[in-house]
């Protein structure tokens, strides 16, 4: 595999019991995962708190007793909206679990509000992993294949072939390139025909490849990022509203405090 800063290898090495298991506990507002992306499923539970948790570019607000599940491939990233944040995180590919879901490539709802039974079977299985007695991994086996087949008979949205599975996977390995080539490069001025020639596509095809994996056109996604990236050095407060914008690459200030206006409902130089 190429050496991708968004890509996250994760190896799980027990055989017994082939997923992760992760706890969040955040104390402030902000960023608290970078975006990335991996093969696995990632499953957070919300305990405490609301955030904004982001699928490709699309945003998820949610708060306690949400799941959102975020299916392979699927480049993601975490914000804080409140002080704290408590959540269930759980990391996993399906086929290693069952068999029987082998080469279905299944995909869920991102976003699953206050069902009791999801939020049941997440308590049951940290629990699980607390306690640690005789017999827990297999019992918190059970509970994620009990899980698997609750998602499977309630919240599939898709199911893709072999070839669908593997372009979005291509797609997204050539599209970190150019994710990479704007975070380093955000400030400067930068085209379509520009990301395009990354990857060694035409301007058109480019286009219509990004958006399909990402959500967003590459214009609207770099003006997302620079958005993102003047809301931080405003929060350090050591730039003026002006410097920030320019900073970031805008060379229109009022066009930029529309846009930092519609994005963050505020102003600039409020923040």
């Amino acid at each position: 595999m190429q050496d991708i800063e968004l890509y996250q290898n994760i190896v799980i090495g027990d055989r017994e019991f082939p997923a992760q298991l992760l706890q969040n506990h955040i104390l402030k507002k902000g960023p608290y995962f970078p975006s990335h992306w991996h093969e696995q499923a990632e499953l957070h539970y919300i305990l405490k708190g609301e955030s904004d948790l982001y699928c490709n570019q699309t945003q998820y607000h949610v708060s306690p007793g949400d799941l959102l599940v975020i299916n392979g491939n699927e480049l993601h990233h975490g914000i804080c909206t409140l002080p704290v944040h408590d959540s269930l995180v759980l990391i996993f590919r399906i086929d290693d679990f069952s068999g029987e879901t082998a080469g279905r490539h299944l995909l869920f709802e991102p976003l699953i509000q206050k069902d009791a039974v999801i939020g049941r079977l997440f308590h049951a299985l940290f629990e699980e992993e607390r306690c640690q007695r005789m017999g827990y991994k297999l019992s918190m086996k059970g509970k994620i294949l009990e899980l698997i087949v609750y998602l499977m008979r309630h919240y599939v949205t898709e199911n893709l072939t072999e070839q669908e599975s593997m372009r979005r996977g291509e797609n997204l390995r050539r599209l970190n390139v150019v994710l990479h080539y704007l975070e380093e490069n955000y400030m400067h001025p930068i085209t379509a025909q520009d990301m395009a020639r990354l990857v060694n596509l035409s301007p058109g095809r480019f286009a219509h490849l990004f958006k399909d994996s990402m959500g967003l056109s590459p214009g609207a996604y770099l003006n997302q990022l620079r958005l993102k990236k003047a809301h931080n050095l405003l929060k350090q407060g050591t730039l003026t509203s002006t410097e920030a914008a320019f900073a970031v690459g805008f060379s229109d200030y009022n066009n930029f405090g529309r846009q930092f206006k519609r994005q963050y409902h505020l102003p600039p130089s409020q923040i």
